[in-house]
């Protein structure tokens, strides 16, 4: 389906173990952030 999307798209094999680490480390970070970013948001509105 990608490639219909994106005909020039290279597909590889990969291994999915350490892309769900990946993913969660990543996801961690981003829950992370996201809080501390969305702080000083709202402080600058205050």
């Amino acid at each position: 389906m990608a490639l219909r999307f994106c005909p020039e798209a290279k597909i590889v094999n990969g291994d999915m173990e350490i892309l769900c680490n990946m993913l969660h480390i990543v996801t961690e970070i981003s829950k992370e952030k996201t809080a501390i970013i969305a702080k000083l948001i709202l402080m600058n509105f205050t």
